[in-house]
């Protein structure tokens, strides 16, 4: 059982082990720590060359080390690890260093996440020239869809619509993000209103329409701020997204290993 265990482990350290009494103590394995943990009259552990202590074992790229309180590897002075187990054990601190980092950052708050999906609703915008995408979560924030700016269904952005002497003209026909949110959303349902950008003066009307509590978008449209004044007319919360969350995203998409199935 014991060597089954242990694996490729020196002789010296299995007699270190049984020495120490780890299996007759009532010591048991914590996965979490990688470590053993005592129970009742265990001994304390001591190194059987130098006779530092006390320490610990810890399983380190499924070999056990010897460490230190400090959590480092033991660097006995009389009988010093092997080179070998000092690389191992450094690549497994640097793995789980690098694995708490990514943790960090991959956990985005709701506001980032929602915000996030609009990036992804604006992908498939239609209009040339300002790219919308919006996203609505309800109390429980669970998303209720994701939309974007265009046409109706079925047609097809003409060639004038394309060209930059046109752009005021076109809005004339193009659905903004909110109206296609809201004919799949019913009234009373989105909670938070999630926006790339801030909402104009009509989509104001559909978002107070369909009692919206907040509106949050990424960043505030150059176009038109009369949403200040129309949403705080009807009390309905309204903010840009932080700095630091536009930083999180921003780092959240940056980093290969979160679109490693793409690869």
């Amino acid at each position: 059982m014991m060597l089954n265990v242990m694996g490729d482990m020196a002789d010296f350290t299995i007699e270190q082990m049984e020495n120490d009494e780890l299996y007759f103590s009532g010591a048991m394995y914590d996965d979490a720590t990688n470590s053993f943990v005592g129970h009742g009259h265990r001994k304390p552990l001591y190194c059987k060359f130098c006779n530092k202590g006390p320490l610990e074992w810890k399983l380190t790229s499924k070999r056990w080390i010897m460490c230190e309180s400090d959590g480092n590897i033991h660097d006995c002075p009389v009988n010093p690890p092997s080179i070998e187990i000092h690389k191992e054990y450094l690549k497994n601190m640097k793995q789980n260093k690098t694995n708490e980092e990514l943790l960090s950052i991959n956990r985005l708050t709701v506001d980032e996440y929602g915000c996030m999906l609009t990036l992804a609703g604006k992908s498939r915008a239609e209009d040339y020239f300002t790219h919308c995408g919006a996203v609505a979560l309800n109390k429980n924030k669970r998303v209720l869809g994701v939309a974007y700016n265009g046409l109706k269904a079925g047609y097809d952005i003409p060639s004038w619509m394309k060209l930059p002497e046109n752009r005021i003209r076109k809005n004339d026909y193009m659905l903004h993000a909110e109206n296609n949110l809201f004919a799949m959303v019913k009234k009373d349902e989105c909670d938070v209103l999630y926006l790339n950008i801030s909402p104009c003066h009509p989509c104001c009307r559909i978002i107070a329409a369909n009692n919206v509590r907040k509106v949050v978008f990424i960043k505030e449209y150059h176009r038109c701020n009369k949403y200040i004044e129309f949403l705080g007319f009807y009390g309905i919360e309204y903010m840009e997204l932080p700095k630091k969350s536009k930083e999180n995203i921003k780092e959240y998409l940056l980093n290969k290993s979160n679109f490693e199935e793409l690869e």
